[in-house]
């Protein structure tokens, strides 16, 4: 989706709060068509890369909580994947990424808070 690539193409600007703007104007698109259409796999994959470009904007602040939800949530669509669509080695490799990213964003959350 395009908002999505502006947001995070802008993301890497260091503008996050403009990322961000255009991250959550791509929910507001995205998040009521995949409710109307659940069975259609792109908007799972646009959710998807929406969630996970929120997970980047926050890890970018430092924000791991923050990162580690948006990652959470990247993890569920793509685990829903093979309900809708034939599993491949697409949506594996994109659940192996994002695992990583997820638990990459809980060790650094874990370490932050034991700095506190």
């Amino acid at each position: 989706m395009i908002l999505t690539a502006l947001g995070s193409e802008v993301a890497k600007s260091n503008d996050r709060a403009a990322a961000d703007a255009h991250l959550e104007r791509a929910l507001a698109i995205l998040m009521p068509l995949r409710q109307a259409n659940p069975q259609k796999p792109t908007l799972l994959r646009d959710l998807a890369d929406c969630y996970e470009a929120l997970g980047s904007t926050r890890e970018a602040e430092l924000d791991w909580r923050g990162a580690e939800s948006w990652y959470a949530r990247t993890g569920e669509l793509w685990d829903a994947w093979p309900s809708i669509a034939t599993s491949s080695v697409y949506d594996a490799a994109q659940r192996k990424r994002v695992t990583g990213l997820l638990e990459n964003a809980r060790r650094k959350a874990r370490a932050s808070a034991k700095d506190r």
